[in-house]
């Protein structure tokens, strides 16, 4: 399990994922996602792989 923070990027907020956490999903740097909320979730899916 691990654990990220939102914070302020620019004008915007974002959550930074980390490597590890990248290569688990098989996902590089420029990866396009869909994004779901299912109840109280935030659900991050991508849309293409390295």
């Amino acid at each position: 399990m691990e654990h990220s923070k939102l914070r302020r990027i620019g004008n915007g907020q974002g959550i930074l994922l980390s490597r590890s956490i990248c290569n688990l999903m098989g996902v590089c740097i420029g990866a396009s996602f869909r994004i779901d909320i299912e109840n109280d979730r935030l659900v991050l899916v991508p849309e293409e792989e390295c």
